[in-house]
């Protein structure tokens, strides 16, 4: 596992979905490969806009493995509604720094239902000062 700096929202307590979103995200930074078993659907799929698509737990785990470090992580913006969520904010590491959001949808509206698919749209948005 990785160590990431991490800054997200204040929970107001009223969306649960917003920190498991929050937690998945930190996980897939610090590849955290047991908290994502715990969270991803076993037939998870990953797509990267304009660029892969990942389908499978082993297969994001492998696909994690080639990824640049992540130094910090950085929430801006999170929504749910029902079984579908969204986050934005900023990746930093290896010197860039990249925005990024996310679309979630989960299994079901459930409480304990796990991520099914996820939609990123990635880009680098310059460098860091380091």
């Amino acid at each position: 596992m990785r160590d990431v700096k991490f800054r997200g929202q204040k929970d107001c307590g009223n969306a649960p979905r917003k920190v498991v979103i929050e937690q998945i995200l930190l996980a897939i930074a610090e590849q955290n490969i047991p908290h994502l078993q715990e969270q991803l659907a076993e037939d998870i799929q990953w797509d990267f806009v304009g660029n892969r698509s990942y389908r499978g737990i082993k297969s994001i785990a492998e696909a994690l493995d080639e990824m640049p470090f992540c130094e910090e992580l950085i929430i801006e913006n999170t929504i749910t509604h029902g079984r579908d969520g969204a986050v934005s904010g900023e990746i930093i590491g290896n010197g860039l720094k990249f925005g990024f959001s996310h679309i979630c949808q989960f299994a079901s509206a459930g409480k304990q239902a796990r991520l099914k698919r996820m939609t990123t749209y990635l880009i680098q948005i310059g460098e860091t000062d380091d």
